[in-house]
């Protein structure tokens, strides 16, 4: 195995271990949990469709982990939360899938970037897409 493919993997882990601390250790964690590496994993599994370099998919995954936990610790920094907060990130998903695609399309696999300017523009341009589509609703 590459480097490349270890980040991808360490990447999607920590989006694992991120749902699993934000979700509520109730009687709805396993609906939270879902509700948030799912909806990583769906962003990552049709990105899987396009054939993306490893260093691609570690940066799509580590964006998406790196929002979640920035929306999450927002949510939780409001004095009073609303439930119907948390649909502010499901809307901008579509946004992130946006970035994810146009990634895979600037980097392909025998792309000449090094692995750190494709895996970094890559967290750049998830996060670009994921923020406009926040900013559109």
């Amino acid at each position: 195995m590459n480097s490349e493919f270890n980040f991808a993997l360490l990447a999607v882990l920590v989006g694992f271990f991120v749902a699993a601390f934000l979700a509520p250790w109730d009687s709805y964690f396993l609906g939270n949990f879902l509700y948030y590496w799912g909806s990583q994993l769906a962003v990552v599994g049709v990105s899987l469709i396009f054939k993306p370099r490893p260093i691609v998919l570690a940066g799509i995954a580590t964006s998406l982990v790196i929002y979640l936990g920035a929306f999450g610790l927002w949510v939780h920094s409001l004095p009073a939360r609303d439930a119907m907060v948390w649909l502010y990130y499901f809307l901008s998903l579509p946004g992130a899938l946006g970035g994810a695609v146009v990634s895979t399309f600037v980097f392909p696999h025998k792309s000449s970037a090094t692995a750190s300017v494709a895996g970094l523009s890559t967290i750049a341009i998830v996060w670009a897409g994921a923020i406009m589509f926040l900013w559109l609703y």
